[in-house]
C-alpha cells in the first residue's frame, strides 16, 4: 500500500487579499492482479480581505458588508478499476462538503443562518480498452455513466454541471462540477479525439 501528500499555497496581492491553500492526499488500499482501489481526498481553504466589494459599496447594493469572508471545501473520493474482458472496468464514488464563513461578495448567503451542505459529487461506471485500432498510435476507446466531470477544451462552451453558493456554500472555491447523469465515449490517440456524450 502507498500513501501521498501533496500541500500547496499560493499568496495574491491586489484590490483583494487572496489565501488559497489546497492539500491532495493519495492512499493505495488496494492493489492486487490489476485491481486497483485507491482513495483520495481534496482539502481546499481561502480567505478574503477586500476593500473595493460592489466597488466599496456592497451594503448600499446587497444591504450586507461582503468585504470579508472565508470558504471551506472537502471532497472524499473512492476509485477503482479491475480487469474485465479484454478491457478495464472502472468506477468513481466522492462526495463534497463546502462551508462559508461570513457573507460572501455573490449576495447569495445574505440572510441564510445555513451555508454548508455535504452532497454526493461523483458517482459513475465505466470500461476502457487499449489498442482497438492498428492504425492510431496509443488508442483508446472508453464509455462511462453516471455522476462525472466533463469538459470541451479549455471549457468555455462546457466545463461545470454543478453549483456552489448560497445555502451549498463554497461559491468561489466552486468543487461541485460534475453532471447529475451523463454518458460519455471516447476513443482518443495521439493523433485523434472523438467524444459523443449526454449530459444533464
Amino acid at each position: 500500500m502507498k500513501a501521498k501528500l501533496l500541500l500547496s499555497a499560493t499568496l495574491l496581492c491586489g484590490a483583494s487579499l487572496l489565501t488559497p491553500s489546497a492539500a491532495l492526499a493519495e492512499y493505495e488500499l488496494y492493489n492486487q492482479d490489476g485491481t486497483k482501489l485507491t482513495f483520495n481526498a481534496d482539502l481546499a481553504v481561502v480567505g478574503f480581505l477586500n476593500k473595493d466589494s460592489w466597488f466599496g459599496e456592497s451594503e448600499s447594493f446587497l444591504g450586507a458588508d461582503t468585504e470579508s469572508w472565508a470558504e471551506l471545501g472537502f471532497e472524499p473520493q473512492l476509485a477503482f478499476e479491475t480487469p474485465l474482458g479484454k478491457g478495464t472496468f472502472f468506477g468513481k464514488l466522492s462526495a463534497v462538503y463546502t462551508n462559508t464563513f461570513s457573507d460572501d461578495a455573490s449576495g447569495l448567503t445574505i440572510g441564510l443562518d445555513d451555508t454548508d451542505d455535504l452532497t454526493l459529487e461523483q458517482g459513475h461506471l465505466g470500461w476502457r480498452m487499449s489498442d482497438l485500432f492498428p492504425g492510431l498510435e496509443e488508442d483508446s476507446f472508453s464509455i462511462s455513466i453516471g455522476r462525472q466531470d466533463y469538459a470541451i477544451g479549455t471549457g468555455l462552451l462546457i466545463a461545470d454541471g454543478g453549483g456552489d453558493g448560497a445555502e451549498l456554500g463554497g461559491w468561489y472555491l466552486g468543487m461541485r462540477k460534475a453532471f447529475r447523469t451523463s454518458a460519455i465515449a471516447r476513443i482518443a490517440s495521439k493523433e485523434l479525439l472523438a467524444e459523443a456524450f449526454y449530459l444533464e
